[in-house]
């Protein structure tokens, strides 16, 4: 089981309702259609037909980025699922957090920014390439030592 499902099966495995698979030369990755908001992001920042929109997107930032204005710390994270969460919906409030844990855990550098073009390639996939691209280049590093 690939990165992709081990991550995306535990935090949609109620709200999914298609899939598809995507093979793009030698990286698979498995791609699932979410009726509706359940990923603790800002409202509207994917339409309900699934269509990123870039305005909202930025709100993110205008909004929580308070250390840097390209990126967000864990506590800046946590102030956006919060800032976000319906109180009603318990469900989707446990599946954001582990969504956005689970990215931040990933995708973080070294000083423990989570960066806005890497938030931004998970709506379009290009998520995992760079997750592929970074551990292939630390195997590489590692061999060099």
């Amino acid at each position: 089981m690939g990165v992709t499902q081990t991550c995306t099966i535990p935090t949609e495995g109620t709200t999914l309702y298609s899939s598809y698979d995507y093979d793009d030369s030698n990286l698979a990755y498995h791609t699932m259609c979410i009726p509706g908001n359940v990923s603790g992001a800002p409202e509207q920042l994917v339409l309900p037909v699934h269509r990123f929109v870039p305005e909202k997107f930025e709100e993110i930032f205008k909004k929580h980025a308070h250390t840097r204005p390209d990126a967000l710390t864990s506590k800046e994270l946590g102030e956006m699922l919060k800032a976000n969460r319906d109180p009603k919906d318990f469900k989707g409030r446990v599946g954001a957090f582990g969504e956005w844990r689970l990215l931040y855990a990933l995708c973080k550098d070294k000083e423990g920014f989570l960066h806005k073009e890497t938030m931004k390639a998970v709506y379009d996939g290009r998520v995992f390439e760079k997750l592929e691209r970074e551990k292939k280049e630390a195997k590489e590093f590692a061999k060099k030592k």
